[in-house]
């Protein structure tokens, strides 16, 4: 059977979604991801499932898990945490049932660290930015933490691709290269946005400033993780 997972847009939703098709796959299933194309580098990093831009004909299964805009009302009305409510919906569309911190697998980390001029182990990295966070860290929170986190005075800042504001400033050039250079850095912290969840499935261990945003509902705890 071939199952069509529907989930647009914002990337760290989308990389949430992974272990839902993930589990499909590994029924026999073909799976594919229907989102918008300017994630579709992502899925160079697994082997489970293609992404799609548009939904294919012939006979398929729609598990469409999108939240916004239709369900946007009832999911915060529910109160409950992004990754169960979006899991319960794949398990109506699919049957399958899923820990709701299951972690992304990534099957290719792969990333050419010469071209940002890194080597594995020797740099610590920093993702303070938030795309669709109503909330952030501030400055001052960041730099204690990475103080106490004993990260080396040179530690690189993880930016979207704006222009760099300084030396320490990297920003991926595709983001299949997001996993490895998350992967590699010898300590790394974020917020609870793309890089976070992106982390759950490459790293044994990362801190993270945890999101107080709407009681909690857009908190995702995964193994490894600790909360600062």
């Amino acid at each position: 059977m071939t199952f069509v997972l529907k989930y647009d847009l914002r990337l760290g939703d989308i990389v949430a979604c992974l272990p839902i098709a993930d589990a499909l796959a590994k029924q026999g299933h073909e799976v594919l991801f229907w989102c918008r194309e300017e994630y579709h580098d992502i899925f160079r990093c697994v082997s489970y499932c293609k992404p799609i831009s548009i939904q294919q004909p012939g006979l398929s299964t729609l598990v469409d898990i999108q939240v916004w805009p239709d369900r946007y009302n009832d999911y915060r009305a529910s109160g409950r945490p992004w990754q169960q409510y979006v899991y319960e919906l794949a398990a109506h569309y699919t049957g399958i049932g899923l820990d709701i911190h299951t972690p992304p697998r990534f099957t290719d980390t792969s990333v050419d660290l010469d071209k940002y001029g890194l080597v594995s182990g020797e740099y610590d990295l920093v993702a303070p930015y938030g795309i669709s966070q109503e909330w952030r860290p501030s400055r001052l929170s960041f730099i204690k933490q990475i103080e106490a986190m004993g990260m080396h005075p040179q530690y690189k800042v993880l930016t979207p691709p704006y222009p760099a504001f300084s030396p320490s400033a990297i920003t991926a050039r595709k983001l299949s290269d997001l996993p490895g250079l998350i992967q590699h850095a010898r300590k790394f912290l974020t917020t609870e946005s793309s890089p976070h969840t992106i982390a759950a499935g490459v790293r044994k261990e990362w801190h993270y400033f945890k999101l107080p945003d709407y009681n909690g509902q857009e908190h995702r705890e995964y193994a490894g993780g600790i909360a600062v």
